[in-house]
């Protein structure tokens, strides 16, 4: 039987964003990678849509904003601000997502602190604070 491809909706909640800077989920790796859709945060929790796939319904998800190093699975949130001060990435890892995750048929929620030490956007690895379908 042949594999069939299954989409997955995530929702990235960033907590407490820092309002005034840019993020935007970045597709791609390398020489490729970009950004689509700058949004600006206005403070408070911000959400970021995406879709993943999975083959047969089963993880690992895969897609064009899903990357892969030796932890896992994650995806890039990218930040900048206008002024050219910020310009950082978040590496959310997805590892905790689980088949009972994707067995509702729900999105998958992410949910993730937004700030660092320093009061800037979360940068570096982020793990899930949260995940729920």
């Amino acid at each position: 039987m042949a594999a069939t491809s299954t989409p997955v909706q995530i929702r990235i909640v960033v907590r407490d964003a820092v309002p005034g800077v840019r993020g935007g989920v970045q597709t791609g790796s390398g020489a490729a990678a970009r950004v689509e859709k700058w949004e600006r945060m206005a403070g408070g929790d911000h959400t970021f849509e995406l879709t993943a796939n999975t083959t047969n319904g089963s993880l690992p998800l895969k897609g064009p904003s899903i990357q892969k190093d030796s932890k896992g699975r994650f995806v890039y949130i990218v930040w900048r601000s206008d002024d050219g001060v910020v310009s950082r990435r978040a590496k959310v890892y997805l590892e905790q997502f689980s088949a009972e995750h994707l067995a509702t048929g729900n999105p998958v929620t992410v949910t993730i602190a937004g700030r660092a030490k320093d009061g800037l956007p979360c940068c570096a690895s982020v793990y899930p604070l949260d995940v729920s379908s």
